[in-house]
């Protein structure tokens, strides 16, 4: 199956939850803000959030400064 992740393809195997498909791209959840399909996800949902062909995951980091 394929999913997004920022709009950057991601094949992978079926049911995959959102805490895998970060793990595989390296990206922490610290400091993050996710929406899968447009609805924003609690960070207590990740591992059992099972992802479906053609999902789309936007991450947000927070960083600040001045």
């Amino acid at each position: 199956m394929t999913i997004t992740i920022n709009d950057v393809p991601l094949s992978t195997h079926a049911d995959i939850t959102i805490a895998q498909a970060l793990q595989i791209k390296s990206i922490s959840t610290e400091g993050i803000a996710l929406a899968l399909n447009g609805m924003v996800i609690p960070k207590t949902d990740y591992d059992s959030t099972t992802l479906r062909d053609g999902d789309a995951i936007i991450v947000i980091k927070a960083f600040y400064g001045g």
